[in-house]
């Protein structure tokens, strides 16, 4: 049995708003993991009812990013609609959710 239940990704234009999709957990208490990545060295703000795990920024060398991830837990199955974290500048981005079966 795979930990994964349910997962997706999208990459976004030049923003500040960094989406990722909306999943559907088949399994109620799963863990919903959120992955946020900006193309410059900023500063990440998670997704509403998203608790922040970690934010990195890397301004060394020639290519600046910025990483999040950020977590919340769900009582019930089905659609988690798409989470938005706010980049404080806009850049090339990609969002992504993945659901961890309990």
């Amino acid at each position: 049995m795979t930990p994964v239940d349910a997962a997706a990704g999208q990459i976004n234009a030049s923003s500040g708003s960094v989406t990722a999709p909306s999943i559907s957990p088949t399994k109620a208490g799963a863990q919903v993991v959120g992955f946020f990545g900006v193309g410059s060295a900023t500063t990440l703000t998670p997704p509403s009812g998203m608790t922040e795990r970690g934010d990195r920024a890397s301004s060394a060398g020639t290519f600046k990013v910025t990483l999040e991830a950020a977590d919340m837990s769900r009582s019930a199955t089905g659609a988690t609609g798409t989470r938005v974290a706010a980049a404080a500048a806009g850049a090339a981005n990609i969002g992504q959710l993945v659901s961890l079966a309990p």
